[in-house]
């Protein structure tokens, strides 16, 4: 796709040009993380609730709910947080595939996972304000000059673009979560009486939904998996920590009443 000069707010999300090679759809909720969530058809119900929105539909490689346009840097994207992403994935299959033993380094990758989930989250909008440093005005530089240069691994001198403020802001509480949760030993527990939904933050609840019938919480957990009430409950604290989350199946299979 060629480059577009005079971007939109609707562009930005869609631009990824073969000379940049610039992902401008940034997942914090990845794309592979979500489709395990989907049923036997590829769809999943989509639950927004701060616009009170129900859907059902077929997941979209860029779902608007797990997106963020243009939130951080290349270099962040694809130098750091594509590591962090890959470790997990590789690991999550595993389980998936029937791992329930984790090693010293699989406990780190989960805590790296979660820590970057969360960050990620509370920084993903970029409000595309300039800020200018020491009153250097700003260089009149195009769009395509300034991607040059970032794409290079250089900034536009005397500004500050939000993306790149963003992406400083999110490695910091990375690393921040990463500390807090240095003692943390996971476990994975196989869920029976009911599924998991999947939320698009678990910045307020220690759980990590890796599949529908398999979540991993820290060891000590009182988790019942054989119980309607106790997974029910945990559903709960992720619904009401999230501002939109998903599940495939009947709402039957998620909550008890």
């Amino acid at each position: 796709m060629k480059y577009k000069k005079n971007m939109k707010a609707v562009d930005v999300g869609i631009v990824d040009n073969q000379e940049y090679k610039f992902t401008w759809r940034q997942h914090f909720l990845p794309y592979s993380s979500m489709k395990r969530f989907c049923d036997e058809n590829g769809k999943l119900n989509v639950i927004n609730k701060l616009k009170v929105q129900v859907n059902f539909r077929k997941l979209d490689r860029y779902e608007s709910g797990a997106v963020a346009a243009r939130a951080w840097t290349q270099k962040t994207e694809k130098q750091i947080f594509n590591s962090i992403e890959t470790s997990y994935f590789e690991l999550s299959k595993s389980i998936c595939s029937g791992q329930d033993c984790l090693t010293k380094k699989d406990h780190q990758t989960l805590t790296n996972y979660i820590s970057l989930w969360a960050a990620r989250f509370n920084y993903r909008v970029n409000d595309q304000k300039k800020h200018l440093l020491n009153g250097i005005s700003e260089p009149q530089l195009t769009q395509h000059q300034v991607q040059n240069l970032e794409q290079r691994g250089q900034t536009v001198s005397g500004v500050i673009q939000s993306y790149e403020l963003n992406s400083s802001l999110a490695q910091t509480e990375y690393d921040a979560n990463r500390l807090k949760l240095g003692n943390v030993k996971w476990r994975i527990y196989r869920l029976v009486a009911l599924d998991c939904i999947l939320p698009d933050t678990v910045s307020n609840t220690l759980a990590l939904p890796i599949a529908p019938n398999i979540v991993a919480l820290p060891v000590g957990s009182s988790l019942d998996v054989m119980s309607k009430e106790s997974i029910s409950s945990l559903n709960l604290q992720l619904i009401d920590g999230s501002e939109e989350y998903y599940y495939a199946k009947d709402i039957s299979r998620l909550i008890y009443c």
